[in-house]
């Protein structure tokens, strides 16, 4: 596992909170009241994070940067849609795509499509850092087809590996006209990270937020799905972390 690797695994509070209480598991032994107060802290803070809707406080703010446009555009040349939504897979077989939480992305570009006949499609995506195989926009693709998508719609960046790659290429590839408009389809927490990656490299896009996080979860529910709300802390967490790596490297504006 690379440094990068392992700071994206201990930026994840709910990793984090978990090796801390590991960590105090292991040092008790040795280290008595150190090994309780770490074990407690992190067995504290993963009930904290799985019973709170932490995650959803914690998107809320940048959630509520964008909002999909009233009235919707008349008229659409084209839309984008960022990967994000599936799992590695090695091959680019005709088999079941696996989907995750943030599959609202894909299920919601069927609907644009259908509303804006004419549009084309962009799908990103390119492949895995430590999976060969295929890239996840070709997956998309495929999934696409199955469900009547007609094939000259589709445009296909196979390259990228992050928010920012998705933006360069894109704009290599499409090379957006004078006024051009294109939709971008990701999840509403994501959203004002890749608008302004997007908007870094000269691509002006319309915001089409979907999946929220901080909507309509802020109440406590009659059953607690804690792991749900673990992954939604990790996600607000990383949205959050990026926007600041993403300005710090210059890759959006401050």
């Amino acid at each position: 596992m690379s440094l990068y690797e392992l700071f994206r695994t201990l930026a994840q509070p709910s990793h984090a909170l978990l090796l801390t209480a590991v960590l105090g598991f292991l040092m008790r032994p040795w280290s008595p009241r150190a090994g309780t107060v770490l074990l407690a802290l992190g067995l504290g803070g993963l009930l904290a994070a799985g019973s709170l809707p932490l995650g959803a406080r914690l998107a809320a703010p940048l959630e509520a940067r964008f909002a999909p446009p009233q009235p919707p555009p008349a008229r659409v040349d084209g839309v984008v849609l960022l990967g994000g939504f599936t799992s590695p897979e090695p091959t680019c077989d005709d088999g079941p795509i696996r989907l995750d939480d943030a599959a609202e992305r894909l299920v919601e570009t069927l609907v644009l499509l259908r509303r804006y006949p004419e549009a084309r499609l962009l799908v990103t995506g390119g492949g895995w850092r430590f999976v060969a195989g295929c890239s996840e926009a070709e997956r998309t693709a495929r999934f696409l087809l199955r469900y009547g998508v007609d094939r000259e719609r589709l445009l296909l960046e196979t390259r990228s590996r992050n928010t920012r790659e998705n933006a360069l290429y894109a704009r290599e590839l499409v090379r957006p006209g004078p006024g051009e408009t294109w939709l971008l389809v990701t999840s509403a927490v994501h959203m004002p990270r890749a608008v302004a990656a997007f908007r870094r490299v000269g691509f002006p896009v319309v915001p089409w937020p979907v999946d929220p996080i901080g909507v309509d979860r802020l109440g406590w529910p009659a059953v607690v799905d804690m792991p749900r709300r673990w992954r939604e802390l990790d996600r607000a967490a990383h949205e959050w972390l990026g926007l600041l790596w993403y300005r710090w490297r210059g890759w959006i504006d401050g």
